[in-house]
């Protein structure tokens, strides 16, 4: 997460790109001016069962909050 949000700060939205999980939207790289108080905290394992489809063997769940600008 740290070096995402990093490649976000610094504009390298190839590597941001690369490492966002995938959606239907588009990345916001480009959009991003810049990124404080970028605070990550340890990661929870979750239980897949939420999921009514195939899940995955896990699911984490990495808590960020950060301000942008």
């Amino acid at each position: 997460m740290r070096v995402y949000l990093g490649a976000l700060g610094a504009h390298d939205c190839n590597t941001a790109e690369a490492l966002r999980t995938p959606s239907k939207g588009g990345s916001w790289c480009r959009s991003v001016a810049r990124i404080t108080d970028a605070q990550v905290r340890e990661h929870v394992v979750e239980e897949p069962a939420w999921s009514g489809h195939a899940a995955p063997d896990e699911v984490v769940n990495v808590p960020v909050t950060f301000t942008l600008h």
